[in-house]
Order: structure tokens, then sequence, then C-alpha cells
């Protein structure tokens, strides 16, 4: 038993939930740095709990302490988990093109002769990149940059101020701004606010040099076409066995080892739910590890459905998660993916491609990688391949197909 605890006896207890206790309550939602400090935390203010932290915990931040994602593998990474219709080839030179603050300086005209595509097939693919996180990366321009952000805010009226009336706003006359506009000052005012909440260098956390590190709660393993799932726990409780030599405890030692086995009932609680949804994510997204395919529709709901578990005990659980997969560290959300970039309907997806086969040229059929582009255009966002599944239950033929069939 530990020496110090005729110390901690003399202290004054209660027999109400300490503030270990009620951390425990949240534990849940804890990611493994958070869960090991308050591990630490309880084994140093409850003299009948030790901590055993794993051994090898230190090999593992050191091999994954240099390697976290950069900004060109966080964008690789959305771009595979979007859903999005893009060039591959041309998305990615636009993603090793971009400088140490995230912007996309090389000269256009260039690039299409070196790519050997069109202006407007680079200006497509450079929009997708815009689209990507952090907001404004992959501008052209420091101006384009802040526009950028504020259309990802949806605040389209302050980036058409931003646009218009440059030397107004530098000069400060919102007076001027608001009577142009025919609205009033404190339109103008919300709109500046807006526009000073954006920053310039927006992909500046990519350059720190400050040394961190992201615990992951799983390593995920690929061989044989096989997916292993391997916990990565950082650290074990136990209660000190001695305790069972005590005949009547006192009230204070009964305290004390109900705050222990309850956190450590929590604890494992935490682990056992992180494992069960882990594995049905996986389950549902066993292809895009196994073949590299895209990642299927997935929400929390669905999960929560699946897995028995409420849907706000799934999002509490699985929220601040990491997994590691190779030699990097992803967060569980990115396995996560709506139908379309913004939630839209298969409905509406349905109905805009039975519209675009109906319109295109007879003679010249639209493919589905085009059909996929022209979607994009209307704001659906769909790859090929889902394009393809969705003519196929349509029972629309594909393009040559039907160029067949036309000329009949």
């Amino acid at each position: 038993m530990k020496q110090n605890f005729s110390q901690k006896q003399t202290q004054k207890q209660t027999l109400t939930l300490t503030q270990t206790m009620k951390k425990s309550l949240d534990v849940l939602k804890m990611d493994q740095e958070e869960l090991v400090e308050c591990m630490r935390e309880l084994a140093f203010s409850n003299p009948f709990v030790e901590l055993d932290e794993s051994r090898d915990w230190n090999q593992i931040i050191e091999e994954t302490f240099s390697k976290r994602p950069s900004l060109q593998d966080d964008l690789y990474m959305q771009l595979r988990t979007s859903g999005y219709a893009y060039d591959k080839n041309l998305c990615a030179y636009i993603i090793e093109s971009l400088d140490s603050h995230g912007f996309f300086l090389e000269d256009q005209e260039t690039a299409t002769r070196v790519l050997d595509c069109s202006g407007e097939a680079l200006k497509r693919a450079l929009r997708c990149v815009q689209s990507l996180e952090p907001a404004g990366v992959a501008a052209t321009s420091r101006n384009e940059c802040v526009v950028l952000q504020l259309r990802k805010k949806n605040e389209d009226f302050a980036a058409r101020i931003f646009q218009m009336y440059p030397e107004a706003l530098a000069k400060k006359d919102l007076a001027g701004i608001a009577k142009a506009e025919n609205v009033s000052t404190n339109r103008i005012h919300q709109a500046l606010r807006a526009i000073q909440s954006c920053s310039l260098d927006p992909c500046q956390a990519y350059a720190s040099e400050a040394p961190s590190y992201i615990r992951p709660d799983f390593e995920i393993k690929v061989a044989h076409e096989q997916i292993e799932i391997v916990p990565r726990t950082a650290g074990a409780l136990r209660i000190d066995n001695q305790i069972g030599v005590l005949k009547e405890p006192s009230p204070e030692i009964k305290a004390y080892l109900e705050e222990a086995r309850f956190f450590i009932d929590s604890v494992n609680k935490r682990n056992k739910t992180l494992l069960i949804l882990m594995n049905e994510l996986i389950r549902i997204q066993k292809n895009y590890f196994l073949f590299d395919d895209e990642l299927n529709p997935c929400t929390l709901q669905q999960i929560a459905m699946r897995t028995g578990f409420h849907e706000s005990t799934v999002s509490r659980t699985l929220s601040n998660k990491y997994y590691q997969y190779g030699d990097q560290i992803f967060a569980v959300k990115d396995l996560f993916i709506s139908k379309t970039k913004g939630g839209t309907s298969k409905d509406s997806i349905v109905k805009a491609l039975r519209q675009l086969v109906e319109q295109e040229d007879p003679d010249n059929p639209l493919s589905d990688q085009e059909l996929s582009e022209a979607l994009a255009d209307m704001e659906l966002y769909v790859s090929r391949r889902t394009v393809a599944k969705y003519r196929t239950s349509m029972k629309i033929p594909g393009s040559s197909q039907r160029k067949k069939k036309m000329k009949k």
C-alpha cells in the first residue's frame, strides 16, 4: 500500500462525486491525451490507484511525432473523401505547387502548356482545391484568399464589398459604400467585421515549427485483404490489490474506492463503445482501406442505427478521436461523408442527371466523367463512379450505347 496513505487519510473527504468522478462522466468524449492526463491526476490524488503507462508509448510518439499530415497530405485526404469529381493530375499539380503559405502563384498559362490541358480544365481543378480546408488555400492572391474565406462563411455580401470598394475600405469610407449600395451603414459595418475576421495566412498552422503530436486510439493495419483494428491505449488503471486485507474500510477509504471503480468502469465503457463504433465504421468503409476506393456515404445516424447506440452517444464517442494508418494519423470524422458536398438528396441528382442526358447532343453523348463535371457546375458533387451507379439504376445506357441507339 502506498506510503502516503496516512497523509491522504487526514485530508477532508466528501462522499459526493469528486472532481475526477465528474470528469469521468464525460470520459466518452475524451481524446487519448485528455484521458491519460485524467488517469495521471487520479493516480496522484487517490492512494489506491496505480497507473501502468504503456512502456512502448514513447516509441509510438517518436514514430508519429514528425509525421503529422502536412498541408499537402491533408488536401489529398480531403479530395479522396470529398466525393467531388476531379482530375487527379491537375489537382495534384496545384497541390504540389502551393508555396509555404498555401498560395498557388504559378503562371496559369505556363501550367496549361506543361500539363497539356485547357485553361478551363485548370480553373476547374483550382476551384476544386480551393473548396477544401483551410478556407483560403490555393488562393492566387491575398485578395482572393480573403474572398474564398468569406464565401466559405456564406458572407457573399462582404465578399462583394471587399472586391468592389478596396479604396473606400482603405479610407474607412463606410458611409460612401452604404450610399453606393443603398444599404444601412450598420450593414457595411457587419461586412467589415466579416472581412477583418479573415486571415491573410490561413495555412500558418502547417508551417508552425512548434512540436506537437496526436495520440491515436487505434492503428488500422491491412494485410492479405484483411483489416485489423489495433487499440492503442496509453495506459491502464488498477486498484491496489492490498486493499483486500482491510476488513472494515473507513468511509474515507470507501470514497476513494468508489471513485476509482467508477472511473475505471467509465474508461472500460469508453474503450468498448469506441471499439464497437470503429468496427462498424470500418465495415462500411472497408473498400476504402482494401482497394483505395472512394468512401461510402456514412452518417452518425447510420452508425447509431447499426450499433443500437443513441446518435448523441456516437457523436460524443467519436469526437476528437484519431486513428493511425501507415505512418500518418487521421481524424475518425474523416471517414464520414454525406452523399454530396452539401447533403444534396439523391432525388436532386437523379433529376439533374436525367435532364442532362435528355438535353445532350445525340451525336456526342456525355460520358460519365463529363456528366459528373456538368453536375459539379450545378453544385451537385458526385464522383464518376456514383454517376455510373445512378445512371445504371435509371436504366440509362452508357454514352457509346446511347450514340449507337441514336444512329439506328
